[in-house]
Parts: structure tokens; sequence; C-alpha cells
């Protein structure tokens, strides 16, 4: 039987086992007393003297689940704290691109801070703006992007001359399918979405030479090329009737997926 597992990135894998850095100065996590419960699962950063980009790795677990998935799940949770921490560590988004499996997107139901902002123009009115599906999409697909082309700078030999270049990969080698619970607030432009899929597309064949993720020239960056991604409705209850939904702040007129008819659909994209 298939199983579908959640796998949330662990920034402390490091320091467990014992292994803490003893070279931290006096105001890192390793400098509290080994007693102090705030002191279990916590990590500090001394930012006095950094100025460059922190480019985090994942719980090496998270990648050996990937390589041995037959579906990878985003979400559901809010875009910019739960779900992009996630996806931009390195070596996460090359994992994901090299697999040829369903990459499904679950859609919120409703909007949250995070998508949705209140933008004041310069004669002081107000108006409310709201991410759609395609912005959403675009913005997965930058952190990737940005995860993917600082693992290939890293691993960059000095003898390529600059002949190769980062690959580009599709908008669908990142996500295949979008699942949204029927009655969602958030916009879904197919039309939209196949404009995104088209752009990068054509972004992609204007790159040359062209080296592939797995370091062979010319390879498709997965087995699982698609012109567009797939939109599927999922059965859905309203977000005040189940527990999770209200703890997410959900009310009576925003929608949740259904439980059972979301595991169904993802056991029959895996089972493809």
């Amino acid at each position: 039987m298939k199983r579908v597992c959640y796998l949330l990135h662990d920034p402390t894998w490091r320091q467990k086992g014992g292994q803490r850095d003893t070279n931290n100065n006096s105001s890192s996590a390793a400098s509290e007393p080994p007693s102090s419960p705030r002191s279990k699962n916590r990590v500090r950063i001394d930012w006095t003297d950094r100025h460059e980009e922190l480019h985090p790795e994942p719980n090496p677990s998270v990648l050996e689940a990937i390589s041995n998935a037959n579906c990878i799940v985003y979400g559901c949770g809010s875009l910019f704290t739960s779900v992009l921490p996630s996806l931009v560590l390195r070596g996460v988004g090359e994992e994901i691109v090299r697999k040829a499996v369903p990459r499904v997107l679950l859609l919120n139901g409703w909007h949250d801070h995070e998508t949705t902002w209140l933008e004041t123009s310069s004669d002081g009115s107000a108006a409310v703006k709201k991410m759609d599906a395609t912005a959403i999409v675009q913005t997965i697909a930058s952190a990737f992007d940005r995860g993917i082309e600082q693992s290939f700078k890293d691993d960059e030999d000095d003898s390529h001359d600059g002949c190769n270049v980062a690959p580009i990969p599709l908008i669908t080698d990142y996500i295949t399918h979008i699942l949204y619970p029927i009655g969602t607030e958030i916009d879904i432009n197919e039309q939209s979405l196949e404009e995104l899929c088209k752009s990068r597309q054509r972004l992609r064949s204007q790159q040359t030479p062209l080296m592939g993720i797995t370091g062979q020239q010319n390879e498709p960056s997965s087995k699982l090329e698609l012109d567009r991604i797939e939109v599927i409705g999922i059965d859905s209850m309203p977000a005040d009737e189940c527990a999770e939904g209200k703890r997410s702040g959900g009310a009576s007129r925003h929608r949740i997926f259904d439980a059972g008819a979301l595991v169904n659909a993802l056991l029959e994209l895996a089972s493809k």
C-alpha cells in the first residue's frame, strides 16, 4: 500500500546527537547550558560580520525520501513561511527535477496575509492585491531556480571556462499538477498557467549550450516533460467544520480539502 508522507525541513539536524559546533562564540546556541530547556532544537546565528547570502542544506533524509518518492507534494501551507523555505534549500530542486513522477501543488482554499496585501498608491488610495495560482507557481519556480543556481555555482569546475551554464528547468519539471479544493477563493487561470509554461520553454530553447542536471549535455532535465500543468478540482468542505480548518483561521465561507478525496487523488497520481 502506498503512503503519503509529509517531510519537514529540520534546520537543527546538524546539532543532534551531541554534534554541536564547539567553535561558536559566546552568542551561539552551543554556549547555553545543556540543562536549559530553551537550548533544545534551537539555532542561533551571529549576524555581526555576516554580509554574504546564506545557502543552507536540507536534512539528508529529505533528499533520500525525494529520491525514493513516487509522488511529490507541496503544501498546504503559507507560501513564504511554510512552503518555500523547504524548496529553496540546496539540492532539493535538483533532486525533484531528476524525478519523473507527479509533482503536485496543493492550492489553499483561501488567501492569507502572505498572498494578499493592501497596496497604497501615490494619491493615497488603497487597493487589495491578491496572488493568483499563476503568481504562486511562478514564485515556487523562482525559489527552485535560486537553489539550483547556487548548487551549480558551488559545483562548477574552473576548467569549464564558462562554456557551460546552469540549466533552465521547465515549470513542469517543478510542478506537474495543481490540486485545489472546489470553491477556493484563489483565482486559477489555466490559460495564464499555460503561457507561463510556454515562456519557460522558449527561454530554455534559447539557452545554449545546455548542461543537463546530471552533467550530461543535452539531456532532458526529466523524463516527464509536459507542456502544461494539469489542474484538478477536489471535493471540499467548509473550513470551520474540521479542527485543522479552524486552526488555520478558516470560516464557513472558506473551503478545505475533503481528506478522503484528497488522499484518493494523490494515491491515484502516485500509481501512474
